[in-house]
């Protein structure tokens, strides 16, 4: 009896998180669709983009950035692909998750940071004293710490 509450417990969070992430991509598409249907990442007009999670899905790049934070519409872009027809079989989001663009890479890390302290209320983080996962795991404790 206990097996089979926990495995349907597991389902449960399983869909939660699968319908937060999915509001979540919703929510970074109609930004990219407002904005003229630009790469966030180049800038250029894209027909087809996917919603990059800037910092992994909860736990897979820092462990202590929940999935609520690291899913956040405010810490993902809609980034050309190697799907979009203008970009020739590699865009954006290959670019920066396959680490062949650290600047761009970083250069997008810091400005989710910038959007969700934005977004938050929350005092930027400095630039000089943190590199981008440094600056999200401040941003973790910041967040901790405005919640109690």
């Amino acid at each position: 009896m206990t097996r089979f509450m926990s495995d349907r417990l597991k389902r449960q969070q399983s869909a939660h998180k699968y319908a937060y992430r999915q509001r979540a991509a919703a929510r970074v598409k109609s930004r990219w669709s407002e904005s003229g249907e630009v790469c966030e990442g180049c800038g250029l007009p894209s027909s087809v983009v996917e919603v990059s999670h800037r910092f992994g899905k909860g736990g897979h790049l820092l462990r202590d950035l929940g999935d609520g934070i690291a899913s956040s519409p405010l810490l993902s872009m809609a980034l050309c692909c190697k799907r979009t027809p203008e970009r020739d079989g590699i865009g954006c989001h290959e670019l920066v998750d396959e680490n062949r663009d650290i600047p761009l890479r970083d250069r997008l890390r810091w400005e989710a940071l910038d959007r969700y302290c934005d977004g938050h209320r929350l005092a930027r983080i400095d630039r000089m004293a943190f590199d981008p996962v440094g600056g999200a795991r401040e941003l973790e404790r910041m967040v901790r710490e405005a919640a109690a």
